[in-house]
């Protein structure tokens, strides 16, 4: 998405001045909810195992969660009774990673998610353009990696689908670029542009650009390409929210916040005018390209901490190297095949240790992105500095995807206090592993992937993510891999991938509950189903403890609730809290 020009600021500006009013007071007054849930089946998560059959809410907090009998005096006080006929809750689920508004906003772009190869992909763009006739340039995100051989689609393709504009689509792990000839044109890149620092502009024979950019090299597009209006960016983080609400969302740390596009004043806005219908930890990002006293203070100004706020601003986001799908991952061992590298790391040691020092000591937590097993190396001993330089203290920081841990490593996450913020999706055997991961690293490495059960074991706190808009933020299809490490949809015969990986129900919640509360200094208020704990709960069809495990991510959402409030209702939802 590219830079935002300083009349969204204006414009933002304006929309708050004339708005306050209106809204402000409907925000202040808007009663909290008050009922008691029964014939229900309510797993707490702490404690560990603990099942409640009703819950007392009082003006959006839980005031009792027990038997069915003890809720009595809540019904006496004259609460509102809604029978759940059966219905399993869980708390409120928390997306540790998750990139809301920019995930929102490429819904309103030529989306392909969705589609699988490359006919289908043609068919949407060519609809998209020829529907978009006015568009400078047509943009678009999804597709994915195994699609095109070596991940390499070609400019000569899109030419033909998108002959008379610029164009450009994004991967769908945000990573990659494809461009067509005019795209390349208009962004001045021809045979003699080098490859920027941490970035790859990938080359045919002849050496001309081919169509694909890696890493960096996709900044030379994106500010042209992608550039929403205010409007678009306030529709995309209310589209955003709405697709985590729908899935038994209560809660999100935004994983990429970018001050100069004005991402923290849309949700500031948006927090003020209307309520956030989530809590949302803002990460703000770290740029490489740009002089870290520059932007340290501009981070550090922007610092709010306040747990009881639906937003707050107290993470810093760090990209330590790319992915392995396109080779940009670091890793100790070179890459199988062509080139015999290690892949790409973003920032030179000394530069990454002095951001995690700086940062640490002013109070935020790190996120910082370590797929290969060298910067997940690299990210734990920045932390290390930290603590050795700013002395003992609380932390939470994290590593966010760890695809790959050396075994030296393991225990280091618990002794640091480092969490692993996981995409349990990823750990199954679909085509990006089998025909991409599999072949770039070898069988040794494909064999050790993803190591939930491992990392846990050995004391470190798992926090789920989704990384939306890459996958989509779904967290029964999350808890669901990561407990069978089968490919969703598939049948229950389907491949295990790593099985020695797999880790059980109660753990994977715990992810996508309480261990996602910690990560967000939320877990005095959230992450649990106890008295003095706001109702931020999610209402399911069927108990996902009752259920073979290939089945959990096809039961049904009937409710979610947000301080007692609900952000989503299904058509059954609807008639319990009508």
């Amino acid at each position: 998405m590219g830079r935002i020009i300083k009349r969204v600021l204006l414009g933002i500006l304006a929309i708050l001045v004339i708005s306050a009013i209106v809204f402000a007071g409907f925000r202040l007054y808007r009663p909290a909810r008050s009922f008691v849930l029964v014939n229900c089946t309510a797993y707490q998560v702490v404690p560990r195992g603990g099942f409640a059959e009703a819950i007392a809410v009082e003006k959006g907090m839980i005031k009792y969660a027990g038997s069915r009998e003890g809720a009595e005096p809540y019904i006496r006080k004259g609460l509102k009774v809604i029978d759940l006929k059966g219905a399993f809750i869980l708390p409120g689920f928390h997306d540790s990673h998750t990139h809301v508004l920019e995930g929102g906003v490429a819904q309103q772009y030529c989306n392909l998610d969705s589609l699988t190869g490359i006919k289908e992909y043609e068919a949407a763009i060519k609809e998209y353009a020829a529907k978009n006739p006015k568009i400078a340039w047509v943009a678009g995100m999804g597709w994915t990696n195994d699609t095109f051989p070596d991940s390499n689609p070609k400019k000569e393709d899109l030419d033909r689908l998108v002959p008379d504009r610029p164009a450009a689509m994004m991967c769908e792990d945000g990573h990659n670029m494809w461009v067509n000839s005019l795209a390349l044109k208009e962004a001045g890149i021809t045979k003699d542009t080098p490859d920027p620092p941490a970035g790859r502009i990938e080359r045919n024979t002849a050496g001309e650009p081919s169509g694909t950019l890696r890493e960096s090299a996709i900044d030379l597009v994106m500010d042209k390409a992608f550039n929403p209006s205010v409007f678009e960016i306030f529709k995309g983080l209310k589209r955003g929210i709405y697709d985590g609400n729908s899935k038994g969302i209560t809660s999100m740390m935004e994983g990429r916040t970018t001050i100069d596009e004005y991402y923290d004043l849309a949700y500031k806005a948006t927090n003020f005018l209307f309520g956030l219908n989530a809590r949302i930890t803002m990460a703000f990002y770290v740029d490489p390209k740009r002089k870290d006293d520059e932007q340290i203070k501009e981070i550090i100004s922007n610092f709010s901490n306040d747990t009881s706020s639906r937003l707050k601003g107290d993470c810093v986001k760090i990209f330590i190297d790319g992915v392995p799908e396109t080779r940009t991952g670091w890793f100790f061992e070179p890459y199988e095949g062509k080139g015999k590298k290690e892949g790409i790391p973003n920032f030179k040691t000394e530069r990454l240790f002095k951001l995690v020092e700086v940062f640490d000591k002013a109070g935020f937590q790190v996120e910082m992105h370590a797929c290969g097993d060298r910067a997940v190396n690299e990210g734990l001993n920045a932390v290390e500095n930290a603590i050795m330089k700013n002395g003992s203290r609380e932390r939470r920081h994290q590593l966010v995807h760890v695809y790959l841990v050396r075994p030296e490593d393991m225990h280091r996450f618990q002794e640091l206090g480092v969490y692993a913020s996981i995409q349990p999706y990823w750990a199954c055997a679909m085509p990006f592993n089998t025909k991409i991961n599999l072949p770039n690293l070898g069988k040794d490495r494909y064999d050790r992937l993803f190591p939930f059960e491992t990392l846990y074991k050995n004391g470190c706190l798992l926090a789920g993510g989704s990384d939306y808009s890459v996958d989509p933020m779904d967290p029964l299809m999350d808890i669901q891999t990561a407990v069978n490490r089968q490919e969703p949809g598939k049948p229950a015969d389907t491949p295990v991938f790593n099985a020695s990986e797999r880790i059980d129900l109660a753990t994977a919640i715990e992810a996508y509950t309480i261990n996602g509360a910690k990560l967000a200094h939320r877990e005095e208020l959230v992450g649990s189903i106890e008295p003095g704990k706001l109702a931020d709960l999610v209402i399911l069809e069927k108990n996902l403890f009752n259920i073979p495990a290939y089945d959990i991510y096809k039961t049904k959402i009937i409710a979610t609730l947000l301080e007692g409030e609900p952000v989503f209702l299904s058509t059954e939802g609807a008639q319990l809290f009508k």
